[in-house]
């Protein structure tokens, strides 16, 4: 069994960063934050890589969201210690947006809370046609930190988000792509193909930031 958080392939200047937690849906660890955080700097520097496809590992989940597992719950150290892990994603994301060449997001399965926001901080979403997506925190009675409403409403628009955060529906076909959450659909055996295909029509390899 591959005990890798990220594995990165490299191919014709296209890498491929493969989130890899399939028995944990591909939740975002803190350990994977760091590990795709620090990859990502890495590569902005390296003109060898000209884009990134964002994917997780296997065929049903992209991004189930935050393992909240792995974040202490207990002491007022531990609540400082909960912060930090905030000011981590954030640069995570960050990281993902100012990245200086086209990061697609190839959603080969569900992406749910941070995971579907991680798919937004991308420049171009493509996904199968049978995945799903949704931001849950209404539904649990959790406060969504206004950093990600914010990039929300910057990419899909202030309705959109307002559906998404006030009803904390799970989305399905047809209307995920009405929302803006993805760019294109296609049916799922396709995915990669169009993908990378998608890629490789790009006019120019200039470094877009």
């Amino acid at each position: 069994m591959n005990n890798q958080l990220l594995l990165v392939q490299t191919k014709n200047n296209i890498c491929t960063l493969t989130l890899n937690r399939p028995e944990k849906k591909n939740s975002l660890s803190l350990e994977l934050i760091d590990r795709l955080r620090s990859t990502l700097e890495e590569m902005a520097e390296d003109d060898s890589v000209r884009a990134v496809i964002l994917r997780g590992s296997g065929d049903k989940a992209f991004c189930s969201g935050f393992d909240i597992g792995s974040l202490p719950t207990q002491s007022k150290g531990d609540a400082d210690q909960r912060l930090k892990s905030l000011d981590k994603v954030e640069s995570l994301f960050q990281g993902l947006i100012c990245f200086p060449y086209p990061v697609i997001a190839m959603l080969n399965g569900f992406a749910f809370g941070l995971g579907c926001e991680l798919a937004i901080c991308c420049d171009i979403r493509i996904g199968a046609e049978d995945i799903r997506m949704g931001v849950p925190p209404a539904k649990l009675g959790m406060v969504y930190p206004w950093t990600g409403l914010q990039r929300f409403i910057q990419n899909i628009g202030l309705q959109s988000t307002k559906e998404m955060f006030f009803t904390g529906r799970t989305y399905t076909g047809r209307r995920i792509k009405e929302l803006g959450l993805v760019d294109y659909l296609v049916p799922g055996d396709e995915l990669e193909e169009f993908t990378y295909g998608w890629l490789k029509k790009l006019p120019g390899t200039h470094r877009w930031r």
